[in-house]
């Protein structure tokens, strides 16, 4: 699956899809590190519920498995990661 171009102004008011899907279990969802984002990303715990909700309302639950940081150019690992879900930030240093 290729990457999902994410234009930045659209990144600017919500989280956006940068890979994968729900469909394929390999969705991968980028946002800002504001508190209405993902700003509070660095509170989840492993075992934490997070539903994730599409446009026609159909909710799909997981479970927070692991928490990381890694390097700004770790993109192959945040793509490719094994996990069904993953969403990143930056941190509040870059």
């Amino acid at each position: 699956m290729e990457i999902i171009s994410i234009k930045y102004e659209k990144l600017k008011i919500a989280p956006c899809r940068s890979y994968g899907s729900v469909i394929s279990n390999d969705m991968v969802i980028a946002g800002h590190n504001y508190t209405r984002h993902f700003g509070t990303l660095n509170n989840l715990k492993i075992g934490d519920a997070v539903i994730f909700t599409d446009m026609n309302g159909v909710r799909y639950p997981y479970q927070v498995e692991e928490v990381l940081t890694l390097e700004p150019t770790a993109v192959e690992e945040m793509q490719n990661s094994g996990w069904n879900l993953t969403l990143y930030t930056c941190t509040l240093s870059g």
